[in-house]
């Protein structure tokens, strides 16, 4: 599927909660969002060389975000028991395994690719396609892999980075795995287009439904530097997912896992 599921402010959930850590200050008495941020002007022009352009789109995904996506998310969250949203979630996610799978064997991560495949087969039939994970439950949780981390493997760099609208935060990089990642979800394929369409949509609505809670610390976490907290944060957890979590997370000691 298209990562216009990954709206920018889903993609902040996974940024709040991959970059936390024990909620210090940096030594330099900065807060922990104002320490992400302090670069250089040449730092900016090297890796942000389309600032003004990102930062125009940047204002058109909040804007949309909050007259359209988050009031929505909101109305969904409001009606939906919590057994039924966590269930939807599983669904998708669970769509997302034969992705998750390919990517983790061109990366050579065969026994990762082993449980991916495990977790589609289990979850599919025993999990009633998918929305009850079983094979979480049973040890063998998700994780994500994706056409951006496989090129990065391959080692290509991320390039420039790039505000894309409606989706968020991405690099040149990232962005050709996205367009790959698009022909890799089976619901692309579904032969009722008005069924396929409502389910992208569906799962739009439950990705920022998901988000809700992250992006709203994040926000009060960055204050007036949003834009340029997000897009260390990030350039950040873009390096540790390509590290498996190895990855150091510099200047993001703002929050603390729950």
């Amino acid at each position: 599927m298209s990562r216009f599921a990954g709206l920018l402010c889903f993609i902040a959930i996974n940024l709040t909660t991959g970059c936390a850590s024990n909620g210090s200050h940096s030594d330099s008495g900065q807060s922990g969002a104002e320490a992400a941020v302090t670069t250089s002007s040449f730092d900016i022009q090297k890796q942000d060389p389309l600032e003004k352009v990102n930062k125009g789109i940047y204002s058109f995904n909040i804007a949309f975000d909050d007259s359209i996506l988050k009031p929505t998310a909101r109305g969904y969250e409001h009606i939906t028991p919590g057994p039924v949203s966590r269930g939807i979630t599983n669904f998708f996610q669970n769509l997302s395994e034969p992705r998750v799978m390919v990517n983790s064997f061109l990366q050579g991560k065969v026994d990762r690719g082993m449980t991916s495949l495990a977790r589609f087969a289990i979850n599919t039939t025993v999990g009633l396609g998918g929305l009850i994970d079983w094979a979480g439950k049973s040890g063998a949780p998700f994780v994500d892999e994706d056409f951006g981390q496989t090129l990065a493997v391959w080692g290509w760099t991320d390039g420039a980075y790039v505000m894309l609208p409606v989706l968020g935060p991405s690099n040149v990089r990232d962005t050709l795995g996205t367009v790959v990642d698009f022909f890799s979800y089976p619901l692309l394929y579904y032969h009722d287009a008005t069924a396929r369409n409502g389910l992208y949509v569906f799962r739009i609505i439950d990705n920022r439904a998901n988000a809700l809670g992250a992006t709203d610390i994040l926000t009060e976490a960055a204050g007036d530097k949003e834009y340029e907290f997000l897009r260390e944060a990030y350039k950040q957890r873009r390096q540790s997912q390509v590290n498996n979590g190895n990855a150091p997370l510099e200047g993001l000691e703002f929050i603390e896992e729950n």
